[in-house]
């Protein structure tokens, strides 16, 4: 692939603004570099990302992602809030090998057509869409069958007391712009994708990296992995071919925790 950005036009219908993560774009790095980009590269390392692999960054934010993709790859980087782009953009010495598209679209709502990407990367922007369970059917629908699909988010804790207190302060952090009570299975409930590995990068870590695949074949359900990261499969098997992300919302705004 050759090195350089191009920006894709803004297409379909989206919110009109993402104002919290706007405000935020100018010292976002500052504040959550350290802790975000070691989670990062992480999740991609789960991901075995390989040249000539055309790649959907959804939620890219200020681009903390786009210096850990492989040489080689394509990268689509999307996010709601223009501010986030604009920095994003910013960051064309990290560029080398890769080929990267910017466009403000809507996670909820995005204008590609079905099967356009080899892997989807997602970094700690579902916990702060309106619709979480919508952005994995957007992703079922736009991933190849096969594509792999990494996931890097806080998740509401399994155990009792911890996640108790995520229930009882999310009101704050909602004020702040994302949830702390959006559980795995809250996010996964209905969907098609085949779970391979649950990990954290330390056995605390507040952020979960969760690795799965757009499936080959007809079926439908998720896996679970435990904490050795062992996946156990379930699934009714009424899916169909098609996927499940045909129906499309605005949301309230993209951004990153």
């Amino acid at each position: 692939m050759n090195n350089g950005k191009s920006t894709l036009p803004v297409q379909g219908r989206r919110a009109e603004k993402a104002p919290i993560y706007n405000k935020f774009a100018g010292f976002y790095d500052a504040v959550f570099e350290w802790v975000f980009s070691p989670r990062i590269v992480f999740a991609l390392g789960m991901m075995d990302l390989k040249p000539g692999d055309k790649i959907l960054d959804l939620g890219c934010g200020t681009g903390l992602s786009l210096q850990h993709f492989p040489p080689g790859v394509e990268v689509f980087a999307v996010d709601l809030a223009s501010n986030m782009l604009a920095e994003a953009k910013t960051k064309t010495s990290h560029f080398q090998g890769r080929k990267i598209h910017f466009a403000r679209m809507d996670a909820l709502n995005l204008a590609f057509a079905e099967h356009s990407f080899d892997a989807v990367f997602v970094s700690f922007v579902v916990s702060v869409v309106r619709d979480p369970t919508q952005v994995i059917r957007e992703i079922e629908r736009v991933a190849k069958p096969g594509a792999r699909i990494g996931v890097i988010n806080h998740f509401k804790s399994e155990k009792k007391l911890l996640g108790s207190l995520e229930n009882l302060f999310n009101p704050v952090f909602v004020r702040l712009g994302w949830r702390s009570d959006l559980a795995i299975d809250e996010l996964l409930q209905g969907s098609r994708l085949e779970v391979k590995q649950i990990r954290k990068k330390r056995r605390a870590d507040l952020w979960t990296a969760i690795l799965a695949r757009n499936p080959m074949t007809n079926g439908h359900g998720h896996g679970h992995a435990n904490g050795n990261g062992n996946v156990h499969a379930h699934g009714n098997g009424n899916g169909n071919g098609n996927g499940n992300g045909n129906g499309h919302h605005a949301s309230n705004g993209n951004g990153h925790h």
